[in-house]
């Protein structure tokens, strides 16, 4: 119902205005319109009459040009409102900063800080003043945007700066708390992220096995919940990404098993929307057997480079909004982010070229999976 009501205040926004302003004077054109089309309806006077054709063009004219000014002046008054409100926010958001800047400097006196913490000030103005532009965006991938910062400056910043202040003021023992690893941050963008699909969205990505040991859960599940919202979800397991510490076989027929059951799973239920999850595998079995000029071309040094993701946001008016995922290092310590569309266009284009040739994940190829990576030295001698 918020949501109607947002979409209707949009649409009469200035309507009032423009009422006040020519409503009298458009309602007056569409009367003598009117008028004169009845006049010329009651004298019987027909199109193949001069008197006839002067008085319907004219009753139609007042008719036409009533609505022509009134529509005009809403529009404009429109228009005028929106440009005063981005006015009065770049006002409020300058003075705002100036807020900000003068309870940092109450709070944190300069002078005393260590050389090494000069900047502390600066930073948390950063902060604040990002969440801030996030929010004024206010798109629905942005509000997670905002949220995973939360949940970064609440489970890492705030409780370990209060840890501290406890150590200082009574001598206690405290916790400190840091993320376990790189790829704890990953899952949580990476989940906030999926959050933001809605019915109709789509999520492309050719992944890694690693990535998957008992890593990336909150994103597993968010994934999960996306499917049931009734959001397409295609991944592509690519075999020849594997990173400097790869899994075991045992590990890695446990990780596409656990993806195995998703794909059925997550659709079986009647009740859920109609999302799917879809996965398929990528080998030199694959890359060997196909046919395709385009598909052997593709060197393998490259295919151990492709590693992304892509998230497909549908607008309102139906335009695709996209951001991209990009893996650069094994552990997930580092994730590049784009909304490109030159960018992102040869990963789409190289992600459909796999998902036409890949295997469909199925206990059969799960099985040659196996053997495949048997045959793989750097995974046999860790098996």
């Amino acid at each position: 119902m918020s949501f109607l009501k947002h979409i209707l205040s949009r649409i009469f926004e200035g309507f009032d205005s423009a009422v006040a302003h020519v409503g009298g004077l458009s309602a007056t054109g569409i009367v003598l319109g009117f008028g004169l089309l009845w006049l010329k309806e009651r004298l019987g006077l027909t199109p193949d009459t001069t008197a006839g054709v002067l008085v319907e063009h004219l009753g139609m004219g007042f008719i036409v040009s009533a609505i022509a000014v009134f529509g005009y002046e809403w529009k404009g008054h429109s228009k005028a409102n929106r440009e005063l409100s981005h006015r009065l926010l770049d006002a409020l958001a300058a003075q705002g900063e100036a807020s900000l800047d003068h309870g940092l400097a109450q709070l944190i006196d300069q002078r005393k800080l260590p050389e090494g913490a000069r900047d502390v000030a600066k930073h948390c103005k950063t902060v604040i003043m990002s969440i801030s532009k996030l929010l004024q965006a206010g798109d629905r991938v942005t509000d997670h945007y905002v949220n995973f910062v939360s949940g970064l400056l609440r489970a890492v910043v705030k409780r370990n700066a209060e840890a501290l202040v406890d150590l200082h003021q009574r001598e206690d023992e405290v916790t400190f708390r840091v993320p376990a690893n790189a790829a704890v941050l990953a899952d949580d963008i990476l989940a906030e992220q999926m959050k933001a699909m809605n019915r109709g969205d789509s999520y492309d990505v050719v992944s890694d096995l690693s990535s998957w040991d008992d890593k990336l859960q909150d994103f597993f599940y968010a994934t999960r919940d996306a499917v049931h919202n009734g959001v397409t979800v295609r991944r592509i397991f690519n075999l020849f990404h594997i990173g400097r510490d790869p899994l075991t076989i045992t590990k890695t027929m446990k990780v596409l098993e656990q993806h195995l059951s998703a794909t059925k799973e997550w659709q079986d239920s009647r009740r859920w929307g109609k999302g799917k999850y879809q996965v398929k595998v990528f080998s030199s079995i694959e890359r060997n057997d196909s046919k395709a000029t385009s598909v052997r071309a593709i060197t393998e040094a490259n295919l151990r480079e492709m590693h992304f993701g892509i998230f497909n946001l549908k607008s309102q008016h139906g335009k695709v909004q996209r951001v991209r995922f990009r893996v650069t290092e094994p552990d997930l310590s580092e994730l590049l982010i784009s909304r490109n569309p030159e960018e992102i266009r040869s990963d789409i284009n190289s992600f459909e070229l796999l998902w036409r040739y890949s295997a469909d994940l199925t206990k059969e190829t799960i099985d040659k999976v196996a053997a495949t990576l048997g045959a793989n030295p750097k995974v046999a001698n860790r098996s």
